[in-house]
């Protein structure tokens, strides 16, 4: 009897750990409910899995990852979201804390890790949309508001306005224009130094659209226009399907067959976003066509899913989450019923698939075998709860529109650098019978300190973010790493992950494909079960029966051309040599209209000023 109780028991707990959570997608108030819940579980593993600079732990070893630096952008954008559509500021302090440590002193993402994370400029473009939702959310907001440093707390607008601005410095004339991949020039890897991929452009033109609508400045839209339009005319965008492809050689100006969702993702944030602006069809439409892309391409019964990742909807996937994001925007800017109605039933099938692993606290974390690459030493698998997160904010965003607010500016007595005002009335009544000459003294020796006690802020800031960078290169690359090595990106997850089988995912950007080996095919050259370069308008209909009719062979030969991709050389952070002296339209480091913004200069990763 006691045995058929513990059974009973056992079972019983088993049930309520799997039991798939369920929710009314069409719901508002439960929608809102479900975001408010699974947020404690996005947090939950971060505090004992962190970098120390503000993103979680790239790598364990040389042969185990964790979650890289451009998704912990992505994370915190998360969290921003969660605020701009409810309110609640219960995680913005943690939050900014550690953004504060990310962009440092130099009002960027091209500082003391521009070496082994900042080469890439989709990295910082998805940091860069972050710190663009955290402004969007809040009134001349900045970063760390109860933790005051000088320099260390800077505009969210100005980061991500840097940010921009840096992206579009890596613009050129080849190929009749585009932005580069790497922001180093001189990578060993030549396909790298050259490779103008699709999604750099993309996230452009979604953070160029959203900084016309915060600023206002028609600069914003010229530059949208261009990038958007070179995408069209280097046949990166299929001009009869509207299939995005990965990018192009600038070298030879081939295209790579590849096709990822996220591409798609952002153009349709970015065109939804310019139509609400300008009220030109012309966007909405454009918009229109890549959503009926996804749907033909990117669905398998209405649920999301990319086929080079595998023939079937897998998670977690981050290529998703991007896609997710902008189906929320373009449910809430769409006057079509019909595409309001398509998007709704993607969101239902989705959400059945992704919340069969959330209990009813909302924690969606599967435990894994041990053995697998990309969760905690235990198996635990943290992005799980990105994936449901991600989709839970974009069922808000659809129906709740972000609110700006203004920020809580009470300082924080327990953070760093954090000031105390005093007690005003003791204050007075101590001074009330003081001589003039006491109370002229005591103001002069309290202005005195407190430039003192500013410039001693300065220095502990900067020594503790460096001894958090030291401390970063042992827990980056297992321990052991030099100094030297860590600045140039070895030993730090991004150079031999780059070409090893790792069970389907890939440092790259979550889930490449399969892992695989073999160099990296030229490209826009034919894979097998694929069709050929499609240099002009290939049907990708051919190219999808092929990758899900051999997603091992795509796959894994995807994972290498690009993981061949971010091995490249040494190198801390932009080089870009005669580019560097260039005239760049114009644009300044004066105001939002005229470059980059905010702060300028500094830091040795910010080589990106334009002359």
């Amino acid at each position: 009897m006691v045995i058929l109780k513990l059974l009973i028991a056992t079972a019983a707990a088993i049930g309520s750990v799997t039991a798939q959570q369920t929710l009314d997608t069409t719901n508002n108030a439960a929608v809102l409910a479900a975001c408010k819940a699974a947020m404690p579980a996005l947090k939950q593993f971060f505090p004992d899995n962190n970098s120390g600079l503000g993103s979680w732990i790239e790598t364990y070893t040389d042969k185990r990852g964790l979650i890289q630096w451009h998704e912990t952008g992505i994370y915190w954008d998360f969290f921003y979201q969660y605020y701009g559509f409810t309110g609640d500021a219960t995680y913005n302090d943690w939050v900014d804390l550690q953004m504060q440590l990310a962009v440092g002193p130099n009002v960027g993402f091209l500082d003391a890790m521009s070496a082994t994370t900042g080469r890439w400029n989709d990295d910082i473009g998805w940091w860069g949309l972050a710190v663009l939702t955290a402004a969007e959310s809040t009134k001349n907001g900045i970063i760390a508001p109860k933790n005051i440093i000088d320099g260390g707390n800077p505009k969210y607008i100005d980061v991500a306005n840097n940010t921009y601005f840096q992206m579009y410095g890596d613009w050129d004339d080849s190929c009749g224009g585009g932005m580069f991949w790497s922001r180093n020039r001189h990578t060993k890897k030549i396909n790298d130094a050259y490779y103008k991929s699709a999604i750099t452009n993309a996230q452009h033109v979604e953070m160029g659209a959203r900084l016309y609508v915060y600023t206002g400045g028609e600069m914003y839209k010229k530059i949208v226009d261009r990038v958007y339009n070179w995408m069209k005319t280097s046949m990166m965008i299929d001009p009869v399907t509207y299939a995005v492809y990965d990018g192009l050689d600038s070298q030879s100006c081939s295209l790579s067959p590849d096709m990822y969702s996220y591409h798609l993702g952002e153009l349709i944030a970015g065109l939804s976003i310019m139509y609400k602006k300008t009220q030109d069809q012309t966007y909405l439409d454009e918009a229109h066509k890549f959503f009926a892309h996804v749907k033909s391409f990117f669905t398998v019964n209405n649920v999301l899913y990319d086929p080079l990742v595998g023939p079937t909807p897998s998670r977690p996937n981050g290529y998703l989450w991007p896609v997710y994001k902008s189906l929320g925007y373009l449910y809430a800017i769409t006057p079509s019923q019909t595409v309001k109605s398509d998007i709704s039933l993607i969101f239902a099938a989705t959400a059945q698939f992704l919340f069969q692993s959330c209990d009813s606290n909302w924690y969606c974390i599967r435990n894994l075998d041990p053995n697998t690459d990309h969760t905690l030493w235990n198996g635990t698998s943290p992005r799980d709860q990105f994936d449901v997160v991600a989709l839970l904010n974009a069922l808000a965003m659809a129906t709740t529109p972000t609110v700006q607010r203004v920020q809580d500016l009470t300082p924080n007595p327990d953070a760093q650098g954090g000031s105390g005002a005093g007690d005003g009335k003791n204050a007075a009544s101590a001074s009330a019978g003081a001589s003039p000459a006491l109370m002229y003294g005591g103001i002069a020796g309290g202005v005195a300190l407190l430039i003192l006690g500013a410039i001693v802020g300065v220095v502990i800031f900067r020594k503790q973010k460096q001894k958090k960078v030291e401390a970063a290169m042992g827990r980056r690359g297992g321990g052991g790493i030099s100094k030297n090595d860590y600045y140039n990106g070895r030993g730090n997850g991004r150079e031999n992950e780059r070409d090893r089988r790792n069970d389907g995912y890939d440092s790259r950007q979550q889930e490449r494909g399969g892992g695989g080996g073999g160099p990296r095919p030229s490209p826009g050259a034919p894979r097998k079960g694929q069709a050929g370069p499609p240099m002009r308008s290939p049907d990708p209909r051919n190219e999808r029966s092929g990758s899900r009719g051999a997603p091992g062979n795509g796959a894994r030969q995807q994972s290498q051309s690009r993981n061949g991709g971010r091995n490249g050389g040494g190198g801390g952070g932009p080089q870009r040599g005669n580019d560097r002296d260039r005239r760049n339209d114009g644009y300044d480091s004066d105001s939002y209209e005229k470059g980059r913004g905010g702060r300028g200069g500094g830091g040795g990763g910010r080589g990106n000023s334009r002359r």
